[in-house]
């Protein structure tokens, strides 16, 4: 998703209920103070080769994260919102945010 973009989401041929879009980011911490904040439109893109932050630790700013207690929240392609543990598999967790990998995964909570 960029502007201008020519592909839609018949691009997104892993499916739509099943690809994340983007994510909860909070921003930096020193200790437990944030010290950057983000919101989740106004980041931008995002990478995900860094994977989750563990369940017990502070996302980094380059991390998806939130403070929801073992979760953190995504926005896939259909519209939905849809938690995923923080104890994820990591390579699961990227099979989800392939559009066009035709990796499968079952990695949301239900």
């Amino acid at each position: 998703m960029w502007p201008r973009s020519k592909n839609g989401l018949n691009s997104v041929i892993d499916g739509t209920s099943n690809s994340i879009a983007f994510g909860e980011v909070l921003g930096g911490f020193s200790g437990n103070q944030l010290i950057e904040a983000f919101v989740w439109m106004g980041m931008g893109p995002h990478p995900t080769a860094w994977r989750l932050p563990t369940p017990l630790s502070r996302p980094g700013w380059w991390q998806n994260g939130s403070q929801h207690p073992g979760v953190i929240q995504f926005t896939l392609y259909d519209g939905s919102v849809r938690a995923v543990s923080g104890s994820v598999n990591g390579d699961l967790y990227l099979n989800a945010t392939g559009v066009q990998d035709a990796r499968l995964h079952n990695i949301f909570e239900e």
